[in-house]
């Protein structure tokens, strides 16, 4: 059972490189001059632009999804050995 529990940290470590590698790597951030936003804010005034970032949303499912996969197998592990005093 301790095998698991390694893989799984492993795996854990593994998906959260991969996710903030990705998340880096596509997300984009633009920034708009301040002439052509309708809406003005002081803080916007002061800066003179208005920064925008773009995140795909497959990035951010595949981020989450991962973490609850790996959320949910270290539930099914813990209900297992508790089940079957396997602790």
């Amino acid at each position: 059972m301790k095998q698991f529990y390694i893989a799984l940290v492993t795996l854990a470590v593994i998906h959260s490189l991969v996710s903030f590698g990705a998340y880096r790597a596509f997300t984009t951030q633009y920034v708009v001059p301040y002439s052509e936003v309708e809406e003005r804010t002081e803080v916007s005034r002061m800066q003179s632009r208005i920064a925008f970032v773009r995140r795909p949303a497959v990035i951010v499912w595949h981020m989450w999804s991962g973490y609850i996969g790996l959320a949910e197998a270290l539930l099914g592990a813990i209900y297992h050995a508790l089940r079957h005093g396997h602790a």
